[in-house]
């Protein structure tokens, strides 16, 4: 494996996530580096839309990196710090946020969820 690669992390089997309702997921990310192997807790935003495919969250916001939420009653995602509001697509609805949530790479194999963080943006 290459050093930027990272590598797919299980976050559960697809029917326990509902179409429509965003659902916060903790996961082990595994790393290997010569004979070191270390688990790291991460965590991602799932949600499966109506179709069954699926969009998966990185959980910091776009502004400054701070952790946000699901709101169920105004069915927006709410970052507390400087009231970055996204809707459920992750579009930014308002505040200082300069760009849409980002999103993990997914796939779907044997009815189970993984999850891959995408190497950092550069520039």
């Amino acid at each position: 494996m290459k050093k930027e690669d990272k590598p797919w992390a299980d976050v559960g089997a697809t029917d326990q996530f509902k179409a429509g309702e965003p659902a916060r997921v903790d996961y082990l990310e595994e790393h290997r580096d010569g004979w070191i192997e270390t688990s790291s807790l991460r965590s991602a935003w799932v949600v499966r839309q109506a179709d069954s495919s699926f969009v998966v969250f990185n959980p910091k916001c776009t502004h400054l990196g701070c952790p946000y939420s699901w709101e169920p009653d105004t069915r927006q995602f709410l970052c507390p710090c400087h009231t970055g509001i996204f809707d459920i697509t992750g579009k930014v609805i308002s505040g200082p946020p300069p760009r849409p949530l980002d999103r993990f790479q997914h796939k779907v194999e044997d009815g189970r969820l993984f999850v891959r963080e995408e190497a950092p943006r550069v520039g």
